[in-house]
């Protein structure tokens, strides 16, 4: 077990490495610089040591929010923002009541439409 978690481990230090300073010596290629907080060690209980396994990239362990969800994507699109898509709450003491279905669908376009604003 030593050799295949020194082996992950040196993989994983090799990945990470990031051009520094150009070397002292005469041969003019950048220093790389290995930065051991850019490595990190997901446990997952209940798997075997052997199953253990270095992921290029970035690794989340999430659960599922419903069973209908998939548990695993092929060639996924992630986006990374800094702020909050959750629709945005009215303040104190404001209500909307919607009358008519057809409304409401109108509200949630607008909605939608804000949102994508925002991503944008």
């Amino acid at each position: 077990d030593a050799d295949f978690f020194a082996d992950m481990a040196v993989a994983a230090i090799q990945r990470v490495g990031v051009a520094g300073e150009e070397a002292k010596t005469d041969s003019k290629e950048p220093k790389l610089k290995y930065s051991v907080k850019n490595v990190s060690i997901l446990k997952i209980h209940g798997k075997r040591q052997k199953e253990s396994q270095l992921v290029d990239g970035l690794a989340l362990y999430q659960t599922r929010a419903a069973q209908g969800m998939p548990r695993s994507l092929k060639d996924a699109r992630i986006a990374i923002v800094d702020f909050d898509l959750r629709k945005a709450k009215l303040q104190f003491g404001i209500t909307v009541s919607v009358e008519d279905p057809e409304n409401l669908e109108g509200i949630r376009d607008k909605e939608t439409e804000i949102t994508k604003r925002t991503i944008d």
